[in-house]
């Protein structure tokens, strides 16, 4: 694995991984944000536990090189996150300051998860 794709990769699992506590824990951030998106409390914590998830599977895959195909599956369960999150961001009418980064975000972790494919 080379130290760009490393690098990528384990950025992007504390990003997700620090996302996903704070909806796992629903801190007033989360709170306010499932309130304003019309999800659940427990919803929104189930998501945070996705990207927790997701976050370390990013990370194992770029780490161990026996395990690079969980971080190409961690890579496409969070695009699919960062899809449903824009889609929620649109819905509810948010400026484009707030909904770019799920596209940014998803776009990056679909790049880590095609370097952590071909340098497996």
């Amino acid at each position: 694995m080379n130290i760009a794709t490393i690098v990528l990769a384990l950025l992007l699992a504390v990003a997700f991984a620090a996302s996903g506590v704070v909806k796992i824990l629903t801190l007033p951030p989360a709170k306010a944000d499932a309130d304003r998106f019309g999800i659940s409390h427990n919803a929104y914590k189930a998501i945070g536990v996705l990207e927790f998830l997701g976050g370390a599977g990013l990370a194992i895959g770029a780490l161990v090189a026996d395990f690079w195909w969980v971080g190409v599956a961690a890579a496409a369960g969070i695009v699919a996150l960062t899809i449903g999150a824009l889609l929620t961001h649109l819905r509810v009418k948010d400026p484009a300051g707030k909904a770019a980064g799920a596209p940014l975000f998803g776009i990056l972790t679909a790049v880590a998860g095609v370097l952590i494919y071909l340098n497996a």
